[in-house]
């Protein structure tokens, strides 16, 4: 089983989701019939422990749809009333959240969430899916930098990784491709896994 959960690149921390997640959420954008109304929501910076890691990614739609996890399920109603609710002039913003409630810490449950996550929400607008959802078989391209500072505060562009505070990077996550070699009945178990992980298979 493969899992890519973090790597560092150029110096910065980055999180790589699985891509079967990436490739759900691609066609998640595809298929929506009014794709410049969705809301993005990435996790771009977290303090403590949180359920997912920074670059994890979700799609909000005005009529009530969505697709990902943010938050392991704890945060997930909050991140998408505020998407819904917030002006078309106010995107992109950036909105902290705490991943554990007071009703947890009072009653004791403690059930996995102990910090905090910075989530950035922008429109998809008429911005090429590429750069937002920077996955897949497309043209080799290094990766994705998110300025979150000054005047072109949620600007995305190809290019390298910056280690600037001033930026958030999302490398491009390129599909697995597993070969199997030979014809026998020990390769059959391959062939539903790799498709479920959206692996390219040969």
């Amino acid at each position: 089983m493969l899992y890519i959960s973090r790597l560092s690149f150029a110096g910065l921390n980055c999180y790589c989701g699985p891509m079967q997640d990436l490739a759900e959420l691609r066609r998640f954008f595809e298929n929506h019939p009014a794709r410049e109304d969705l809301i993005l929501c990435t996790v771009v910076a977290k303090r403590g422990s949180n359920y997912r890691g920074v670059g994890a990614k979700k799609w909000v739609s005005r009529d009530s749809l969505a697709c990902g996890v943010l938050s392991g399920g704890c945060l997930e109603a909050s991140i998408e009333k505020l998407a819904r609710e917030s002006a078309v002039h106010d995107f992109p913003f950036l909105k902290s959240f705490s991943t554990i409630s007071e009703d947890d810490r009072l009653m004791g449950y403690q059930t996995g969430c102990h910090g905090n996550i910075d989530v950035l929400f922008e429109r998809a607008g008429s911005r090429e899916l590429d750069l937002l959802i920077p996955a897949g078989q497309g043209a080799p391209r290094l990766g994705v930098s998110v300025r979150l500072k000054g005047a072109d505060f949620g600007l995305r562009t190809f290019g390298r990784a910056d280690s600037s505070e001033e930026f958030f990077f999302e490398p491009w996550v390129h599909n697995i491709h597993l070969v199997l070699i030979g014809a026998g009945l020990d390769g059959l178990p391959f062939i539903p896994l790799a498709r479920m992980m959206n692996w390219d298979l040969s």
